[in-house]
């Protein structure tokens, strides 16, 4: 049973597709050659795919901490510049307690 040839079935999807829908076969042949040529480009970069992913993931897990603390920061100068033009003409306030009343006001507080 060792030596006996595997039936030559082909895989599912081009079964599907080519088979049963019908799609034209240069589209097989196209595709079988990229895959082929890429799967040769992976096997020949196996070294830095792990580099490669942590990189990726660590993009992934920081990009939206970046993106909500520059949010946050744009939020805060605005809102800096119009407390001080506004409040700072009635109240002595230093540029610290503007900038506490700013981030109060960005974090949801009020302005007063």
């Amino acid at each position: 049973m060792k030596n006996q040839p595997k039936n030559n079935l082909l895989p599912w999807w081009v079964e599907i597709l080519f088979v049963q829908i019908g799609l034209p076969d240069s589209w097989l042949r196209t595709f079988l050659k990229q895959k082929k040529i890429v799967k040769q480009l992976i096997d020949s970069q196996t070294k830095n795919t792990p580099t490669v992913l942590i990189i990726i993931i660590a993009i992934a897990y920081f990009f939206p901490i970046v993106k909500h603390a520059s949010t946050h920061n744009k939020c805060v100068q605005s809102s800096h510049s119009i407390i001080s033009q506004s409040i700072g003409r009635d109240k002595e306030l230093t540029n610290e307690e503007v900038n506490a009343i700013a981030t109060n006001f960005c974090n949801g507080g009020s302005i007063k």
